[in-house]
Formats: C-alpha cells, structure tokens, sequence
C-alpha cells in the first residue's frame, strides 16, 4: 500500500509541474512602426492564469488602455480615468523565456511581452508564470461636434 501512495503522489507532482509550465510562445506580428502602441486600446478578452481558459470581459467596465507619445499610460474604466503612470517600451531580457522581447514596464504593473501589434490589435502577455495574455482592439477615433 505504502508504494501505491508513493506512486500516486509522484503522479501527482508531476501533472502539477507540467500543467505549470507556459509553452514558448513567438511573437506573431510586430508592427516596425515607432508610434503603433501610441493608441487607444479596448480590451476584448484574456487567457491564462491557473486554468488557461479564454475569457471575454462580459461583465464589469469597459477597459481601455492609452499609450500617449509622451510616455503615460492611462487607463480607463467605463470612460472615466482610473489610473495614470509612466511606461516604457523596449527589448529586454523576458523573465520567462531568458531572451530579448519587446516589453512594455509600467510602475503600477507587471512587465508584459508584446506578441501581436497591428494597426488594430494588440496582444500582451504578463512576463511572469502563469499569467495572463490579454487582446485589445484599437478604438476608433470619434469626431466631437
């Protein structure tokens, strides 16, 4: 009986380990232009975490993010600004793969590797395990009368 149990957690342990580990994921599109981040962007939907599973924010506010020119990072929920901090963006040494990624730092946030930016979608991953990859749209710009 002791080595079935023996057994069972050594099992255990290593479905827990492997279910753990994110697999390495190479950015799709990276836009070459300088000023692309330099949007309004809708968060649409995330993935990741424990489970892994997509999620689209149906409930809860509308979150959008802005990357000014000047180096703030605001965010916005339901229309109303929450929070304003300075950001960075540059290659740098991720934290989960050990390699030169395109990384946005902000002060109030987790690093976060840019895998897709287009003239409309930005996808972001946490630079940490088990964290979260997020799809944002670009918000189309309206004319105020």
């Amino acid at each position: 009986m002791r080595p079935l149990l023996q057994n069972l957690w050594l099992a255990g342990f290593i479905l827990l380990v492997s279910g753990c580990q994110q697999p390495d994921v190479t950015p799709e599109v990276i836009s070459t232009d300088a000023h692309a981040l330099e949007q309004q962007w809708v968060w649409d939907s995330y993935q990741g975490g424990f489970g892994g599973l997509p999620t689209t924010p149906v409930s809860g506010p509308s979150v959008v993010q802005e990357f000014a020119a000047d180096g703030t990072l605001i965010r916005y929920e339901d229309g109303r600004e929450v929070a304003r901090t300075p950001y960075t963006r540059a290659l740098a040494t991720s934290r989960i793969y050990h390699d030169q990624r395109d990384i946005i730092k902000s002060v109030d946030g987790l690093p976060v590797i840019i895998l897709k930016l287009t003239a409309n979608e930005l996808v972001v991953q946490d630079d940490v395990w088990d964290g979260f990859t997020k799809t944002y749209h670009r918000k189309q710009r309206t004319r105020n009368p």
